[in-house]
C-alpha cells in the first residue's frame, strides 16, 4: 500500500489550518450572531476589543444552545441581566490587573459594574470607551460636584483642562506600605503643584497629618486659593490655638487678623521652607 507523499500531507495539514482559522474568524465577526444581532456585531467590529482574540462568545459564552433555543436568555451570559459582580467579574478574567483595586473601591461597593461607566459593543471612538465624557459621565452619580465646579473659584475641570481622572482612578489604587490615606491625596495635588511639593528642609507637618485637604478644597468654593474658610487665620488656628492663646494672651502679642495681618502675612512659605523653621519668607 502506497503511503501518502509528504505534498500530500502538507496540503491536507494546509486546508485543516485554512478550515479552522476561518471558523475563528466567523466567530471573531460574529457571523453566527449576526443573524439576529447585527446592530451589535457591526458595532463590535469597530471596538477595541475585536482585536482578532476576543469574540462575542469570550463574554456571552457558547452561543449554541442560546440560538437553538430560538434566543433562549437563560442559555447566555447576558450583562444586563446578570448583577454587579458577575459583570465585573466577566470583564476581570480578562482584565486581571484591575481586580485587586476595583474589588476595595466604593464604585464596586455600590453595586456598579465595569458596564456602568465603559461600553464594549463600540464606544463611537471615546476615551477608554467611555459611554460618555468626562465630567459629564461622573456627575450622573456625584450630583454634588458640579455645583462646586461652578463656584468663582475651581480647577479647571468644565474648561477642559482637567478631568475628574486627573486626581480620581475610578478603578482604585493600592497605596505604597504605610502610606496614609492623606499622603495618597496630597500626592495627587503635587503632581502639579510642584512648588508647594517639596521635599522642605522644614517641612509643615500639617501637611503630613492633614494633607492638602485640611486647608484646601479640591473642587471649588468662593475663597481665594480654595481654602476651606473665608479668612485664613481660623484655618491656621484650629491646629495652632494652644500656642496662640496662653491664657488669654496672643503670642508676641499678636492678635491674627488685627494690624499685624494675617498668619500668612509673616508665615508665607506656609506649605514648608529651606530657610525658616517657622516658615518666613525664604525669598528675602
Amino acid at each position: 500500500m502506497r503511503q501518502p507523499s509528504k505534498v500530500w500531507l502538507f496540503l491536507g495539514l494546509a486546508a485543516l489550518i485554512l478550515l479552522l482559522t476561518s471558523v475563528i474568524r466567523a466567530q471573531q465577526k460574529g457571523d453566527g450572531c449576526v443573524k439576529c444581532h447585527e446592530d451589535e456585531v457591526k458595532a463590535f467590529a469597530a471596538d477595541p476589543h475585536a482585536t482578532g482574540k476576543t469574540t462575542c462568545e469570550s463574554c456571552h459564552g457558547n452561543g449554541a444552545e442560546h440560538a437553538a433555543g430560538g434566543g433562549d436568555r437563560s442559555k447566555i451570559f447576558s450583562l444586563n441581566d446578570a448583577g454587579s459582580k458577575e459583570v465585573s467579574a466577566k470583564c476581570l478574567e480578562c482584565h486581571e490587573k484591575e481586580r485587586a483595586k476595583f474589588e476595595q473601591t466604593a464604585h464596586s461597593k455600590g453595586r456598579m459594574s465595569c458596564t456602568s461607566c465603559h461600553t464594549v459593543h463600540g464606544a463611537g471612538g471615546s476615551k477608554h470607551e467611555l459611554k460618555t465624557t468626562e465630567p459629564e459621565l461622573c456627575n450622573k452619580c456625584h450630583k454634588d460636584v458640579p455645583q462646586q465646579f461652578a463656584a468663582p473659584v475651581h480647577h479647571p475641570v468644565n474648561d477642559g483642562k482637567v478631568s475628574c481622572s486627573s486626581c480620581h482612578n475610578p478603578h482604585g489604587e493600592v497605596a505604597a506600605k504605610g502610606m496614609k490615606k492623606t499622603e495618597r491625596f496630597s500626592a495627587e495635588c503635587k503632581s502639579c503643584h510642584k512648588e508647594q511639593a517639596g521635599p522642605f528642609k522644614y517641612p509643615h507637618a500639617a501637611v503630613n497629618v492633614e494633607g492638602c485637604m485640611g486647608c484646601h478644597a479640591p473642587h471649588g468654593g468662593d475663597t481665594a486659593k480654595l481654602m476651606n474658610r473665608a479668612k485664613v487665620d481660623t484655618i491656621c488656628t484650629y491646629c495652632h490655638a494652644p500656642a496662640l492663646l496662653v491664657k488669654g494672651k496672643t503670642v508676641n502679642g499678636h492678635q491674627p487678623g488685627g494690624a499685624a495681618g494675617t498668619c500668612i502675612s509673616c508665615h508665607v512659605d506656609v506649605h514648608g521652607s529651606n530657610s525658616s523653621e517657622v516658615f518666613f519668607d525664604g525669598s528675602k
